[in-house]
């Protein structure tokens, strides 16, 4: 019988993390929210921080994507965000997935 067609993938290709990515960073709630919206309905997981200024007032609404899965994964999402116009997300965080999670 002929040998399986499949390579075996390396154990790095399948390794899972968790990945934040920024998005953008809006001086608006409301632009954050809709954005958000959007980015659920895609089937994002998305999260809003808020920076505030020295007197305590929010001064930056920054919409960020968050992912557990692959490298590939990873590409797949940062592909998604461009088609929908989000070019400058970039990674922020990226952390391996444990065992058993």
């Amino acid at each position: 019988a002929p040998a399986s067609p499949q390579p075996a993938a390396a154990p790095a290709d399948k390794a899972k993390y968790d990945f934040v990515f920024q998005v953008v960073a809006y001086k608006s709630r409301d632009h954050a929210d809709k954005l958000r919206e959007r980015m659920d309905g895609e089937g994002l997981r998305t999260r809003m921080t808020i920076e505030k200024d020295n007197r305590g007032r929010p001064k930056w609404f920054r919409v960020q994507v968050l992912l557990r899965g692959t490298e590939a994964d990873a590409a797949d999402a940062k592909q998604m965000l461009a088609k929908m116009g989000l070019k400058d997300a970039k990674q922020i965080s990226k952390k391996a997935v444990g065992r058993g999670r």
